[in-house]
């Protein structure tokens, strides 16, 4: 019997993927255009801030993370400092990795300049050619170190997949009973042979097999002639705003875009290809897979620059529920849509910067919410256009106040602080600190209430980092909700 949509999502939790294949490190150089150069009749970027992401192979691992299963990412850096930087973003991502690390060749960089979400310039740092025979039996051993369900090859033609590597990468993952998935870049898709599913775009599937795909028909002929090359199970070929189609030896299925307002498709690929994969693993027949995997894509397209989706988001995109075991109905009335997982915020926060707005984040408690709290946050929105807020967990609030705190729960706090006009998203946090909340929103404003110094505040030197501000406002005296509780006994 089939899964359902939602059953499949469940299913996906814990699922552990190989990722092999090229690991960039993308870098993105946020700023603003005012005027043309004198010097050259090109546009002067006054750059405001910068962000490191996971690119490449390491985006397919961190699109497995946020879909809930456990990604081990296997690739190769450089001994540089960008290789440095990469395995750090692994180790917030939670992605466990083998990669090996190259003595002379960089880590594959891509820097993207971009002013009011228009890509102004890339540039790129790498080093194509293939791996040496030491590093591609080290980065071989790897791979045969693993025990994963399912196993993605993100080629994007930077030198670590070539076709020994992929003869027995695939010779191993068969006799282990592993799924096998790719992005191809080569043209010659027999370099692929063995592997399940294929998952290239309309171009690169013309430029492989010789032919056009712009009709539903071009694209079913395309695909058998790629299909045979591979000798696979089918073609998953990615469309852009038309959609994505599933080919195989006998039948065709199409869906379309899922897209509401596009700002980048940057990585989309990534999204799919980890969405599908996973789906297929979970249980999922294959037409299901793509349904899902399109959702997903519709999701990514509308952020900027490479990025991932959850679980909740695909199942919002299908308009089912999930998970299963949902909140009750009293609960189900105090939701609204400014109340948000850490992941949605920090893709809010993207969607507002891509829009030009400056994103403002303050924290804190607001256990019983009062008049010092609203000037607080009201101030707070006046330095920048949109405001978030980090909310304490009850278990934070505890370990900070004390057993009798707090005395309203999470989910009463957080209604009350998404209701005021000034807040546009409300985010819980369960550590004693909101340092992980800042660095995955980033926001262009951190504001502290109080008496605190600059240097002191949490988040503080990693926003003044990317160019961003720090703000201390005072707060309104004899307003505190210890005041309020200790009145209320009296």
């Amino acid at each position: 019997m089939s899964l359902s949509r939602r059953e499949i999502l469940e299913r996906m939790e814990g699922l552990s993927v190989l990722v092999l294949g090229d690991v960039m490190l993308d870098e993105y150089l946020f700023g603003d255009i005012q005027r043309i150069s004198p010097e050259a009749p090109v546009p002067v970027v006054a750059l405001g801030r910068q962000q490191f992401r996971l690119g490449g192979a390491g985006n397919v691992a961190s699109n497995l993370a946020a879909l809930g299963a456990r990604p081990i990412l296997a690739g190769a850096v450089g001994a540089d400092a960008d290789g440095q930087r990469l395995e750090s973003i692994l180790a917030e991502h939670k992605v466990e990795h083998r990669l090996v690390r190259l003595q002379g060749r960089p880590t594959t960089r891509k820097t993207r300049v971009l002013a009011r979400n228009q890509h102004v310039v890339r540039l790129d740092q790498e080093a194509s050619a293939p791996l040496d025979e030491t590093a591609r039996a080290g980065l071989l051993d790897a791979v045969k170190s693993t025990k994963p369900q399912l196993l993605i090859v993100s080629d994007y033609g930077k030198g670590v997949i070539s076709r020994g590597l992929m003869r027995e990468v695939v010779a191993w993952a068969r006799s282990q009973g592993i799924l096998i998935l790719v992005d191809p870049k080569s043209t010659d898709f027999t370099m692929y042979a063995g592997a399940d599913y294929v998952t290239p775009n309309a171009r690169e599937a013309s430029l492989a097999s010789g032919q056009p795909t712009g009709t539903q028909e071009e694209c079913v002929t395309s695909g058998r002639t790629l299909l045979g090359q591979t000798g696979g199970k089918g073609i998953l070929l990615t469309r852009s705003e038309r959609g994505m189609g599933l080919i195989d030896s006998r039948e065709a299925h199409f869906v379309s875009a899922r897209a509401r307002t596009v700002y980048d498709v940057t990585g989309a690929g990534d999204t799919v290809i980890a969405t599908f994969g996973l789906a297929l693993a979970a249980g999922a027949e294959p037409v299901e897979a793509m349904a899902l995997s399109n959702f997903a894509a519709g999701v990514v397209v509308q952020r900027v620059g490479a990025a991932s989706c959850t679980r909740e988001e695909i199942a919002r995109e299908a308009g089912i529920e999930y998970p299963a075991s949902g909140p009750s109905s009293d609960d189900l009335r105090l939701r609204t849509p400014r109340m948000m997982s850490l992941t949605e915020a920090a893709a809010a926060a993207e969607r507002w910067r891509a829009e030009g707005k400056r994103v403002v984040f303050t924290n804190g408690c607001f256990d019983i919410l009062h008049a010092g709290h609203v000037v607080l946050l009201e101030e707070a929105r006046s330095r920048g256009d949109v405001l978030v807020v980090g909310l304490n967990t009850d278990d934070s609030i505890r370990r900070l106040k004390g057993p009798t705190r707090p005395v309203q729960p999470l989910q009463d706090r957080a209604r009350v602080m998404a209701a005021l006009h000034a807040v546009d998203a409300v985010v819980p946090f369960a550590e004693d600190t909101p340092l992980n909340v800042v660095l995955a929103l980033r926001p262009d404003v951190l504001v502290k209430g109080g008496d605190y110094e600059v240097a002191t505040i949490v988040g503080a030197k990693e926003v003044q980092g990317w160019g961003g501000e720090v703000a201390v406002i005072s707060l309104v005296p004899n307003r505190s909700t210890t005041s309020l509780i200790q009145k209320s006994k009296s």
